[in-house]
């Protein structure tokens, strides 16, 4: 499958070829429903990597943060040495007295083994730091690509923009409502069946099967009407 970079503008013109009045919407509400769907699909597919280093600091806690390209941690290393994902709840009461716990202490290890995230951009790690000798490098989703001018790019796989393009015309349809936003509903759905084939994550996630599941619409009986009996 092929990425490509391309720009705004092409972008934009081939999401008005979609539009049966495209006069309706000005390039402002085009570029908005655009960037929209890039950051659905990045949240659900994590297309868009990037890799970020911390040095440790040796402070009175446990935690550090990361820049905030980076939205999504998904693996870090210390050192070159993988470290394990953990939970807050889980060092709590796996590790009683986790937060002070120092490298150099008995029967604690002499370099970080476990992180855990607090928040998209707070980690804790296990055990604390006392020198500036270790960095921590993380692997994870990066903030989505925002386009704001005519030029500027995006990497994605060619495959996919049909099913982008056609989920910015749904949210465009926001604007008019009615049949229009009826009718272009299964977009949402062909968004989320591309994200599960980009991610197997996702399509085993709960998430998706109520996403998929919510958009089934249950049957509605006939109404039954009483006939009037002779004589009545």
């Amino acid at each position: 499958m092929a990425y490509a970079a391309v720009t705004l503008a092409t972008l934009r013109t081939r999401l008005k070829d979609r539009l049966e009045i495209s006069a309706f919407y000005v390039d402002a509400e085009l570029t908005l429903a655009l960037n929209e769907a890039l950051r659905l699909w990045n949240l659900y597919t994590g297309t868009w990597r990037r890799r970020v280093t911390h040095v440790l600091q040796p402070t009175s806690d446990n935690y550090f943060a990361l820049p905030q390209t980076l939205v999504f941690p998904m693996r870090m290393e210390v050192n070159g040495t993988p470290m394990a994902k953990s939970a807050l709840h889980d060092l709590d009461h796996g590790q009683p007295g986790w937060e002070g716990q120092i490298i150099g202490q008995a029967n604690i290890p002499s370099s970080p083994q476990v992180w855990a995230p607090v928040s998209p951009t707070l980690i804790a790690y296990w055990p604390r730091v006392i020198t500036t000798a270790f960095t921590v490098t993380v692997d994870g989703v990066s903030a989505t690509p925002i386009l704001v001018s005519d030029s500027d790019t995006v990497d994605l796989n060619e495959s996919r923009h049909g099913v982008l393009l056609d989920y910015a015309k749904h949210y465009l349809t926001l604007k008019r409502g009615g049949a229009d936003m009826e009718q272009s509903a299964p977009a949402l759905q062909a968004l989320l069946v591309a994200a599960a084939d980009e991610n197997a994550l996702f399509k085993e996630s709960s998430f998706f099967r109520w996403a998929m599941a919510r958009d089934e619409k249950p049957e509605i009986p006939p109404k039954v009407v009483p006939q009037q009996g002779r004589g009545q």
